[in-house]
């Protein structure tokens, strides 16, 4: 994609952001943090660091009584189908 907008259309603002974001995830990476510019590794810099996504972090099992009412109530319903 980025070679198209390079070669065929000539357009090279991409590029130069695309060098820019790179080095950006490279200064914002947890092990750079610590190791390179020595920061502790406390709170979100403690490992096990967890995985990242462009989404935000994915929810957790739901553990209240209600969710496990309403889960139970689900699988019976298919049960009896």
């Amino acid at each position: 994609m980025m070679t198209f907008f390079h070669l065929y259309l000539k357009y090279t603002q991409p590029l130069f952001v695309q060098a820019l974001m790179g080095l950006k995830n490279l200064y914002d990476a947890k092990p750079v943090a610590i190791h390179i510019l020595g920061q502790p590794a406390d709170g979100d810099l403690k490992r096990p660091w967890k995985a990242q996504t462009m989404f935000g972090p994915a929810p957790g099992p739901q553990t209240d009584s209600a969710s496990i009412t309403e889960a139970e109530k689900k699988i019976g319903s298919k049960k009896e189908d």
